[in-house]
């Protein structure tokens, strides 16, 4: 059933009609998640390949693949070191996130003093087992050397930059097309009650977003100057109309990211840092805020979401069409014309 209601995934099934790039890209990358899943490394990294011909950014996806791998074996490595005794084995799947790192931490330092030759062989291996992602990331390097960066096209308007915000839009993107699992009345009670007893935490968060929302915002030219693209509206409504705006959002922004990790709390702390870390990559150097550039992260994220009932399925798959049949009602039915230019313009994510 989830797999039926990711077909309707707005931005998605919008550009199947379409000629971009988004479909195929999406298609390899998801064929790559799910061979790799299956345990089929060569596969997995020949549709990563393949993805990097529709789109050159999707190299941080394999990059996530081969973190997953690697992380698994980082946690076999956990469970089978001398160093942990048997008793503690049988309780490694139920240390917290902060309790892994730390019994990582600490197994990493026992080898480095009393036997490297040990973190060389988990490096040897972790070398091994991803060397298929390798040899993709590799031939990927030589591109960005013979090209000279990494843009095909037009690279002024694809400068990169520090847009820490963009993992705020992701957020708020995510929250809402996944309501009915973020937003419940349940779990807004356990983030009151988590703000209240980690106060540190909330406001350390609020400090911090504070200073990159102020700093670190950046405007794109084709943000506010193509108003085909739904982004303009959000931005020029939003954030540009009400300048107080990119402030006041940053609480619910906590909101959002505390939601986001409960829904993937039984993930493994392993998995969550390779997810966010390759998040951040993907998003935070782009100065354009343009969600389809979500798509990917958004996918693996909710592919990896427990539901709880069919009833928020259910919810899921009406919002996804109601945006559906809107988006594509304004496309043909409203198209517009820019001054004296005689083409029509459509409204398109």
């Amino acid at each position: 059933m989830t797999a039926v209601t990711l077909t309707f995934f707005p931005l998605l099934h919008f550009f199947t009609f379409l000629y971009y790039t988004d479909p195929g890209s999406t298609f390899f990358v998801l064929l790559m998640y799910l061979f790799h899943l299956q345990g089929n490394k060569t596969l997995a990294a020949f549709m990563g390949g393949m993805s990097i011909l529709f789109r050159q950014t999707n190299v941080v996806w394999v990059v996530f693949v081969a973190g997953l791998m690697a992380a698994d074996i980082v946690q076999e490595w956990m469970n089978n070191h001398p160093h942990v005794k048997k008793k503690d084995k049988n309780q490694q799947d139920s240390l917290t996130d902060i309790q892994t790192i730390q019994s990582c931490f600490k197994l990493v330092v026992a080898d480095f003093k009393y036997a490297p030759q040990n973190l060389v062989k988990l490096i040897g291996l972790i070398c091994v087992q991803c060397i298929h992602y390798i040899i993709i990331i590799g031939l990927f390097g030589v591109f960005v050397y013979l090209n000279e960066g990494i843009v095909v096209g037009d690279r002024s308007q694809h400068e990169a930059c520090l847009n820490f915000p963009q993992v705020f839009y992701f957020v708020s993107f995510t929250v809402l097309f996944l309501s009915p699992y973020i937003i419940r009345p349940s779990r807004i009670v356990d983030f009151i009650l988590f703000s209240v007893k980690n106060i540190a935490i909330t406001v350390g968060f609020l400090a911090v977003s504070y200073a990159l929302v102020n700093k670190y915002t950046h405007v794109h030219l084709y943000l506010i100057s193509d108003n085909r693209h739904y982004t303009f509206y959000v931005w020029s409504k939003i954030y540009e109309r009400f300048s107080f705006m990119r402030y006041a959002l940053i609480l619910p922004y906590y909101y959002g990211i505390f939601s986001l990790l409960q829904s993937i709390r039984y993930k493994n702390i392993f998995w969550k840092l390779v997810f966010i870390i390759c998040l951040c990559v993907s998003t935070i150097p782009q100065k354009l805020l343009e969600f389809r550039y979500f798509i990917l992260p958004y996918l693996i994220y909710r592919l990896n979401v427990k539901y709880v009932s069919w009833r928020e399925i259910a919810l899921e798959m009406m919002i996804y069409m109601a945006i559906n049949v809107f988006t594509i009602y304004m496309f043909i039915a409203k198209p517009f014309q820019w001054g004296e230019n005689v083409e029509l313009q459509r409204f398109m994510w």
